[in-house]
């Protein structure tokens, strides 16, 4: 389903219970999809203390729907509340605990979705954004401790016993082609 530019009209839609017997369109019966093409920054540690916009399309405020953020899978996740910025772009935090099986370890990469709808906060989008979570590293040594202002230096920084440094996720670019961003 294509996402729809701020200014285009909604989508015409129907609703059936057996697959043949349609309800009629009337002004009650109009979708706009939603969906996100990019999210920054696409990590952060965990505890809740980064906050992500997510860059898409559909972002409309209503009355009486709280718009969401999903980190994880339909089967394993946690749930933040979302705030609109503008047809285009979302905030959330990340959550406090993240959804990990007992066998996982950090760095994890979790998908994102977001919900904006009164029924349940469905229909998630499906995408293949991520947000990587990971343990904040901790420093051991930093050389040298002062540099001049103005004066290009390298600087080493080596992480303590039982931390690390990662390589961070890669930006992926935008693919606009792809029309599944949200659920039908």
């Amino acid at each position: 389903m294509s996402l729809l530019n701020e200014d285009d009209d909604a989508l015409p839609a129907q609703v059936s219970l057996n697959s043949y017997s349609y309800t009629d369109l009337s002004d009650d019966t109009y979708y706009r999809p939603y969906g996100i093409l990019h999210v920054q920054p696409s990590s952060g540690p965990t505890g809740g203390v980064s906050t992500i916009i997510v860059q898409g399309q559909g972002f409309v405020e209503e009355e009486g729907v709280t718009p969401r953020c999903r980190f994880g899978t339909a089967a394993n996740y946690a749930i933040v509340e979302a705030e609109i910025l503008s047809y285009t772009r979302m905030a959330c935090r990340t959550p406090e605990t993240i959804p990990m099986n007992p066998t996982s370890a950090l760095p994890i990469d979790l998908p994102i979705a977001v919900a904006n709808s009164a029924d349940e906060f469905s229909p998630w989008t499906k995408t293949s954004q991520k947000f990587r979570f990971y343990d904040q590293p901790v420093y051991d040594t930093v050389y040298p401790t002062e540099v001049e202002v103005g004066k290009i230096t390298e600087v080493y920084v080596s992480a303590a016993e039982d931390s690390e440094f990662f390589e961070p996720m890669p930006l992926t670019p935008l693919d606009l082609s792809d029309d599944d961003y949200a659920d039908d």
